[in-house]
């Protein structure tokens, strides 16, 4: 069930206020541009939409007029159909190109700063999900800074050997990460554990 937009600003609202003055960039995690507004005027300043302006396109015009920065996500469509949403036949190519669809429209909405992210876990299967990590360099061609979210996610826990646990699931995310961050150049990691993804970095 989704959530309501009210709730959902209700929700947040309270939390960013709190955390504002405490010096770090807050990020909106949200789909709905009446809670992205709302966020990015109690004191967020990064609009991470999963959607990629697919769920409420409005959405490019609240970053474009607040000069926020957005992430935008690959997505195909909302987590009760997603998994109905996984074919393709070349993986790395058609998430850039779908990317590219989107990074368009916030372009033309004004949005001059983009992120991009190439939505780990959302309508790609397990094997899906590594195949897209072997083929980054098509995003890369995007010319984009690129966030990355493995963390904890079903397709890292399928490569656990012995028991799945978050402590198992946060190993194997920091020594993905480790792995990657040597190959690729990221904006951003987003994780769950950052003290032993840090650790696995140095």
């Amino acid at each position: 069930m989704r959530v309501p937009i009210e709730l959902e600003i209700a929700r947040v609202i309270p939390v960013i206020q709190a955390i504002k003055n405490l010096g770090a960039e807050i990020s909106i995690d949200t789909m709905n541009a009446e809670t992205a507004e709302a966020a990015v005027a109690a004191g967020a300043t990064i609009i991470n939409d999963v959607s990629g302006g697919r769920n409420d396109p409005r959405i490019f015009e609240v970053a474009a007029k607040t000069s926020s920065t957005l992430i935008i996500s690959h997505w195909r469509g909302h987590s009760t159909e997603m998994d109905q949403l996984n074919q393709y036949q070349s993986i790395g190519a058609e998430v850039a190109n779908e990317l590219l669809v989107q990074v368009n429209l916030a372009k033309a909405a004004g949005v001059t700063k983009i992120v991009i992210d190439p939505g780990l876990g959302f309508a790609k299967d397990v094997e899906q999900n590594w195949q897209l990590l072997d083929e980054l360099g098509e995003l890369e061609k995007l010319g984009l800074p690129i966030l990355i979210g493995p963390s904890r996610k079903r397709f890292i826990a399928a490569r656990i050997e012995g028991e799945d646990s978050l402590e198992a699931r946060d190993e194997a995310t920091a020594e993905l990460l480790a792995e990657l961050t040597k190959k690729h150049s990221f904006w951003g990691l987003r994780v769950h554990n950052v003290r032993t993804t840090v650790a696995r970095q140095n």
